[in-house]
């Protein structure tokens, strides 16, 4: 005969059990499929407000492995960055000058936990549409042409752009790739060419679409899940702070506002976590 005890304890690990399970990814946590959105071409719809941003199938493919790699940058971020000591290594001081430990550990959790957190399972969720809603507080992707004003070099910026509903004139929640961010190449190459050149700020710049995707990150409350505008980071001084050399010549108080420092620290703690030692 089972006693009381042993059977509330049996219920217990079988709800536990049963909600590990419904996790797939460490960290995942459940949320409406619609929250993540992606504009795409569907003949059936012979008319739309976005018919020229629409992503196509190759491009929606690009941007669910984009998810997946900014896993892979946001969580080595995250780990590399939480060693006792971190805030004192060569890569933080590059990237963000000098640091405390407390501020540090405030700034890994929003701007790579949280994110990570964020973007995960969404590679999967991810929800195809052929326009948007004004009404829709989601977050959209979609892939506007080179002859956007916000996509064109002479702009400043030649990858991608975040905007924020209700932040200057914006009506939506949206993440834009241009033409040129489907041009890189993989994490992986990335990677070997960044163990190949031995320093942590004069390495060949990488382009892989993920980066790309954890810089925008920095740009969007919704990504960052907060409320607080100040923690929105700039574009500082435009496409002249996208390299490592660059970025990590910015003013002190420049690096911490830069979306691009965030970003590069995050792929040199993937890409080479020995560094930080």
């Amino acid at each position: 005969m089972i006693s009381a005890s042993r059977y509330v304890l049996g219920l217990i690990l079988l709800l536990a059990l049963q909600t590990a399970s419904a996790s797939p990814f460490p960290g995942y946590r459940p949320r409406a499929a619609s929250t993540v959105k992606v504009l795409v071409q569907n003949t059936a719809v012979r008319t739309s407000s976005r018919a020229t941003t629409y992503c196509s199938e190759a491009q929606v493919t690009s941007i669910k492995q984009a998810i997946r790699d900014l896993q892979l940058l946001a969580g080595a971020a995250e780990k590399v960055l939480s060693a006792t000591g971190a805030f004192q290594s060569s890569p933080v001081k590059a990237y963000l000058g000098d640091i405390t430990a407390n501020a540090l550990t405030s700034l890994v959790n929003l701007r790579y936990t949280n994110v990570k957190n964020f973007w995960a399972g969404v590679d999967i969720a991810l929800e195809e549409v052929t326009d948007t809603t004004a009404e829709d507080n989601s977050l959209y992707l979609y892939c506007p042409p080179s002859s956007t004003k916000a996509c064109s070099s002479t702009y400043g910026t030649s990858y991608a752009f975040a905007s924020i509903k209700g932040e200057a004139d914006a009506m939506l929640n949206e993440i834009a790739f241009c033409p040129k961010s489907f041009e890189g190449h993989p994490l992986a190459d990335q990677t070997r060419s960044f163990q190949r050149q031995k320093t942590i700020d004069k390495f060949t710049a990488p382009s892989t679409l993920g980066l790309v995707l954890l810089h925008e990150s920095q740009h969007s409350i919704t990504v960052m899940q907060t409320t607080d505008m100040s923690n929105v980071l700039e574009d500082v001084n435009k496409a002249s702070a996208l390299t490592p050399q660059t970025c990590s010549a910015l003013d002190p108080a420049d690096k911490l506002k830069n979306a691009e420092n965030v970003a590069l620290l995050a792929f040199v703690a993937y890409a080479g976590p020995d560094r930080f030692t």
